[in-house]
């Protein structure tokens, strides 16, 4: 019987659970990831290119997590995962198209699909955004995808189609929202004001995160002239005016509906996984209606953006875009997370949500999860469900 599992995750986060997922052939595995990623070459291309998310997380999914079936895309997700230098980036990318050309003369399948990535990278190659700059220390995927933007009518998640079309992996992977084009805020409890998605993930102040705040491109000018030297009050108020709601990619709808689990996994939970929970009541409602366990897993480690945070505080951090009806039904917490004394079911979600506890920190790699055992334990939680 096939069982569709629908995972909530960044670029990295859930890679171990994600691998786990895909040994068994009976799970038929949806991603959604938002594509708020604002670091590095993604930030740089997001400024140059007009209504263009970030790529960064789906590129990552497809480099870890898919098989190649013939020698052209094996070739293609080697590109997809290196960066050009910051010294003569600009011949390397000659060096790729080279590449690009002996794959075409080679390949005796996936012709079309080559041909569209040649087209894409040439497409960005030629747009008047390419500059020493733009190249130096770019990701070589995120210039193929953004190419693939801009070939698409400047239509994202037809983009992110189109690539898995390409590369084939043995899951469907959506963007979270329909496409609309926002910038992630962070208002901290100090005050603090974290105006993009790259310094949420970096080394900050102890001050912890209270706010998240989605906002169009044009409003990103009006931070520092109204918010400077104002109280906190008044900074959650205005940056409240002006957040977005998106709505909800349908496709993600549809996976939710058809699914037989849901699982928030672990990760950067200011960029890579609250965020998605950020949009139009039809995620929460749709996530209510079905009746199917929906499992949070906590994650392992500290990251920048939840130091001194405790289990509970992630918990009740994603309680803010949910409600009742779509609240986890089942916590996942590793032993050595550090939580409350007596932690229990209730501190966690409500007392009908169950708390697991288990050693699921991974013996081989420490600090990421075993991935088999959490899906031994999904696969438990399932059964107990018939």
């Amino acid at each position: 019987m096939k069982l569709s599992v629908v995972i909530f995750c960044g670029g990295r986060g859930a890679a171990s659970i994600i691998n786990a997922c895909l040994c068994y052939p009976e799970i038929s595995l949806t991603l959604v990831v938002n594509g708020y990623d604002n670091g590095l070459s993604t930030g740089k291309l997001r400024s140059s290119i007009p209504g263009l998310l970030g790529p960064s997380d789906f590129r990552k999914n497809y480099v870890t997590h898919t098989e190649p079936n013939n020698t052209t895309r094996k070739e293609l997700l080697k590109l997809f995962g290196k960066r050009l230098c910051s010294s003569s980036p600009e011949s390397q990318l000659a060096a790729v198209f080279a590449k690009l050309e002996q794959l075409e003369k080679c390949s005796h399948s996936s012709v079309n699909e080559l041909q569209n990535v040649i087209k894409d990278l040439e497409i960005i190659n030629s747009s008047e955004i390419i500059t020493s700059e733009v190249l130096s220390e770019c990701s070589i995927g995120n210039l193929f995808m953004a190419g693939g933007y801009i070939r698409l009518a400047n239509n994202f998640n037809d983009m992110i189609d189109k690539y898995s079309d390409v590369f084939k992996p043995k899951f469907d992977l959506y963007n979270v929202n329909d496409g609309t084009n926002l910038f992630l805020i962070a208002l901290k409890k100090n005050g603090e004001i974290i105006a993009d998605e790259a310094s949420i993930v970096a080394p900050q102040s102890r001050a912890p995160i209270t706010d998240l705040f989605l906002i169009k491109p044009k409003s990103l000018a009006l931070l520092k002239n109204n918010l400077e030297n104002k109280k906190i009050e008044y900074k959650r108020t205005f940056l409240k005016k002006l957040a977005v709601l998106p709505e909800t990619n349908k496709k993600v709808i549809d996976a939710i509906k058809q699914s037989d689990l849901i699982v928030v996994g672990p990760g950067t939970q200011n960029s890579s996984i609250l965020p998605s929970f950020i949009c139009d009541g039809t995620l929460r409602h749709t996530m209510g209606e079905v009746n199917v366990p929906i499992v949070q897993i906590i994650n392992l480690r500290q990251d920048f953006d939840i130091q001194g945070w405790t289990a509970e505080n992630i918990t009740r951090r994603l309680a803010m875009y949910l409600d009742s009806s779509s609240a986890p039904s089942h916590v996942l917490v590793d032993k050595g997370v550090r939580c409350s004394s007596n932690l229990t079911s209730s501190d966690i979600w409500t007392e009908s949500s169950e708390l697991i506890q288990d050693d699921f920190d991974s013996i081989q790699t420490p600090g990421t999860h075993d991935g088999t055992k959490i899906v031994t334990t999904l696969r438990s939680i399932l059964d107990s469900q018939f």
